[in-house]
């Protein structure tokens, strides 16, 4: 996916930027959810990941299970913040839904599969 490619918004975007960070958006032609992570902030990425799955499984973060119980969120943060330049996407499915999470904060959760 390009970034910053323009997306639909629905009742689940706060803003009218889909890129803004933190903001979940809906792309209804690819069926999929959107956000970017503020690298900037202190909170690692794995919590925006969760909470990305959460806001299209309609779910509360609490209830979900664990994301380590899927992927270590550790080596995650550690493997995305630490690329550069190098352009890096991890992609891994969780509890049926594909996300495929980028170096650049990109956090993209596609419909179930």
């Amino acid at each position: 996916m390009r970034k910053n490619q323009p997306i639909h918004n629905d009742a689940n975007t706060v803003g009218s930027d889909p890129w803004v960070a933190d903001k979940v958006g809906y792309d209804p032609q690819t069926k999929s959810y959107h956000t970017r992570h503020d690298w900037e902030s202190d909170e690692p990425i794995s919590l925006t990941v969760v909470r990305t799955i959460a806001v299209a499984a309609g779910s509360s973060p609490e209830t979900m299970e664990p994301l380590y119980s899927v992927i270590n969120p550790d080596e995650l943060e550690a493997l995305l913040s630490s690329a550069g330049e190098t352009d890096i996407e991890v992609q891994f499915t969780y509890d049926r839904w594909p996300v495929t999470v980028s170096n650049s904060g990109d956090i993209i959760v596609h419909e179930p599969i």
